[in-house]
């Protein structure tokens, strides 16, 4: 796996196109604008976030930025909530309403976040203090 491929010399002088530095961080050069970007996987969906503009973030910030995204992703958050400042608790550690039986049949099926808009299918919670659906107390 490729990693610390780049140089601060390197990136002053880059022209236009994506320049991979290893384990998901690139410069992206593209017209005027030149911007680190962190690239990863997460729910089967692959994406690119924008984490800063060069200059004003270096070689050193950009690395330490990617470390703690992937350290976010590997913890089970989306990186886009991570880099946002969300607080969010992993899916699989966040607890639910082990007395209802909805919120237990829908955390052992589909242990994923819907970005906290639960589809109409989704069972509702029988919790009284949680008249939402069953994956509000683990969505984001």
């Amino acid at each position: 796996m490729l990693r610390n491929a780049l140089s601060a010399k390197a990136v002053a002088s880059f022209k236009s196109g994506k320049h991979r530095d290893g384990e998901g961080l690139q410069f992206e050069v593209k017209g005027g604008s030149r911007r680190w970007t962190f690239s990863y996987s997460f729910e089967g969906r692959q994406r690119e976030l924008a984490i800063g503009k060069y200059p004003a973030m270096s070689l050193a910030e950009a690395r330490a930025k990617g470390a703690e995204l992937r350290e976010a992703k590997d913890r089970g958050i989306d990186p886009r909530r991570a880099l946002a400042g969300a607080t969010v608790a992993p899916i699989h550690a966040t607890a639910f309403c082990v007395s209802c039986p909805a919120c237990q049949a829908l955390f052992s099926r589909d242990r994923r976040c819907h970005g906290g808009s639960c589809p109409a299918s989704m069972p509702s919670c029988g919790n009284a203090q949680r008249r939402q659906h069953a994956c509000w107390n683990y969505c984001c």
